[in-house]
């Protein structure tokens, strides 16, 4: 018997006779090549003297058994280490009965739903249910079509009451791992959204705005690129609306030749000429100017503004553009010097 193993076999001896019980144990012993293996004892006994205890035993081979779970046992530790060591928020789960169970889960997988292992731990087993309520359906979805196969990676944005017990955005993306004893394991990685979400919110709230401005002033919007003397129209708020309106492309190839046959003749040089300065590297051009809309009688008076933007080092990122509806105003100043 390898000599760590002899005072539990022992032991248990004693236990078991104390115990009036089953004695039970598994040794490390010599086998006939000079090798330990692992051997399993089950043993009845009774009293023959007052000194004496006889057993009457039977030996199995657990060697496999015990290799296996040693390995297993290993390779845990090894996994825990490694996924330990990944600084973002990692998980293994699994589906059982409807619901959603942790395998593993490290540190990150805990700070990333902004709250500590001893919190969660302390919440429902289903960390589905950590979720905002109407929010759940998005991740069973996103699980539906991974597990059958539909997808690949599920991806799913959702929202969690954190230890804090605010809301809080979490990107959770996670594939089919293996199957393990008839039970198939996903890997999930987990990614904290809240300082983009909100980045996003605030600069959709501050898009509508500008759009409702813009809308306002009846303005118009693009970009311009010197060198393919082409015009970019912007696709949203009141320029895409007046764009489909008049059926102008989203892009304006040689813009100002393709749209000076509307300029009235009289302001045609202003309006090719704010152009041309900007070809030459100008840093701002404007001018007014009066145009035709196609299909209508009425002119329309423009103010357009275009101005250069540089990065740090002086380099054209591009020219960004408005124009600006004045008819209305230029009328009303007509109407009053009138009345002058």
């Amino acid at each position: 018997v390898y000599p760590d193993d002899r005072k539990e076999i022992l032991a248990e001896a004693l236990r078991s006779i104390r115990e009036h019980r089953v004695f039970d144990c598994r040794f490390r012993n010599l086998d006939g090549r000079g090798k330990y293996i692992w051997i399993g004892i089950r043993a009845s006994h009774k009293p023959l003297d007052e000194k004496t205890e006889r057993f009457y035993a039977s030996y199995y081979d657990v060697d496999q058994y015990v290799s296996e779970r040693d390995e297993l046992t290993a390779y845990g530790k090894r996994l825990d280490s490694i996924l330990g060591s990944i600084p973002g928020g990692v998980a293994v789960f699994y589906e059982m009965n409807s619901e959603i169970r942790l395998a593993y889960s490290n540190a990150g997988f805990y700070s990333l739903h902004h709250g500590s292992r001893e919190y969660w731990s302390k919440q429902s087993p289903n960390p589905v249910e950590w979720l905002a309520p109407e929010d759940r359906h998005l991740f069973w979805d996103e699980f539906r079509k991974a597990s059958s196969g539909e997808k690949e990676q599920g991806n799913v944005v959702y929202r969690v009451i954190g230890e804090d017990g605010k809301l809080h955005w979490v990107a959770n993306q996670f594939c089919r791992a293996g199957r393990v004893d008839g039970m198939q394991y996903y890997y999930a990685s987990f990614t904290d959204m809240d300082d983009q979400i909100t980045a996003e919110q605030e600069m959709q709230q501050n898009k509508l705005m500008y759009d409702d401005a813009a809308k306002s002033s009846k303005m118009i919007i693009w970009s311009y690129d010197p060198a393919s003397k082409s015009a970019k129209m912007m696709q949203s708020g009141y320029t895409e609306e007046i764009c489909r309106k008049l059926h102008v492309p989203p892009v304006i190839e040689n813009v100002a030749e393709t749209i000076l046959p509307y300029v009235y003749p009289e302001d045609r040089e202003a309006f090719r000429s704010s152009y041309r300065a900007m070809d030459e590297g100008a840093e701002r051009a404007e001018c007014e100017f009066r145009f035709q809309i196609p299909g209508q009688e009425t002119q329309q008076r423009e103010r357009m503004v275009m101005k250069r933007v540089t990065d740090k080092d002086g380099r054209l990122l591009n020219v960004f553009c408005f124009g600006q509806n004045i008819t209305e105003r230029k009328q009303k100043e007509l109407d009053y010097e009138q009345t002058l």
